[in-house]
């Protein structure tokens, strides 16, 4: 696996930077929250394109999908994704039933 240096070439490629316009939002600040170990920081924050890849003069793998899996595997989820499947469970879809 190739570890991003932090160059910010990818950020064009980036749909969730170019929707937003947050460096936190960037494959950059990714790259360097997994260097960092800290995988928590962007658990859903990432569309898991690859196209940050097409931009990479080194082609760094920034590997988010096993970082997920790392997480969910430990036991970290979103509360909103608790809430989702527990909706799904009690009402048969995703959504809050009406009056909750």
């Amino acid at each position: 696996m190739t570890r991003c240096v932090e160059c910010g070439l990818c950020r064009n490629q980036c749909p969730v930077y170019l929707a937003v316009m947050k460096e936190t939002a960037s494959p950059r600040a990714k790259g360097m929250l997994l260097n960092q170990g800290k995988e928590d920081k962007i658990f859903y924050f990432c569309t898991l394109c690859g196209a940050h890849e097409l931009s990479c003069p080194y082609k760094a793998d920034l590997q988010i999908l096993k970082a997920r899996e790392k997480l969910v595997k430990s036991g970290v989820v979103l509360s909103r994704a608790k809430q989702m499947v527990n909706n799904i469970k009690n009402h048969g879809h995703p959504f809050r039933a009406a009056g909750e």
